[in-house]
């Protein structure tokens, strides 16, 4: 069972990666088998995102699936290609979205070496998962338009009556 928070020993011991070559940020992190197949519509449901052919999925042992889209079916099967993933490779990934990221990659690199051999993988899958969605600064800018947005409304919208107070006579 997966620790929760950024503690040293959290993990994803049964954990999925999807990577994505032809997208800005290549990783995305699945907990658990099940997890996956919900989002692959892999049971008769429909897929929650578009697959294009080079995007793969990779589990906690480095296999590497493509994922196929059967004839007559909505969702995404996985098809093993033979090909296996490294903890460096996946790490490197990750580094690299990190970086996009504007966080600091080397706080990835620390966890994974400190973790035990044979957890690097599962806890390199959790680490990249808490990696933010966004850039950090998002939400605060967000909010900063919204208040200035309003503002802008207000002003306009009392200018306006204003003007049409002074050109408009109102008689009750």
């Amino acid at each position: 069972m997966p620790t929760i928070g950024g503690s040293k020993g959290a993990s994803y011991p049964h954990g999925y990666a999807s990577y994505a070559p032809g997208s800005k940020r290549k990783l995305n992190v699945f907990e658990d088998k099940e997890c996956l197949l919900e989002v692959l519509g892999s049971n008769d449901g429909e897929p929650i995102q578009e697959w294009r052919p080079e995007d793969r999925v990779i589990d906690v042992t480095g296999r590497e699936y493509r994922l196929v889209k059967q004839p007559g079916k909505k969702g995404y099967d996985m098809d093993p290609t033979g090909e296996t993933w490294s903890c460096e490779r996946l790490l490197n990934v990750a580094e690299a979205d990190a970086q996009l990221l504007k966080r600091d990659p080397a706080t990835i690199r620390r966890r994974v070496n400190d973790a035990p051999e044979d957890k690097r993988m599962a806890v390199l899958m959790k680490a990249i998962d808490e990696l933010p969605i966004g850039v950090w600064w998002f939400w605060p800018v967000f909010f900063l338009f919204l208040i200035l947005f309003f503002l802008a409304v207000v002003f306009v919208a009392g200018k306006f009556f204003m003007w049409l107070s002074t050109r408009c006579q109102w008689h009750f």
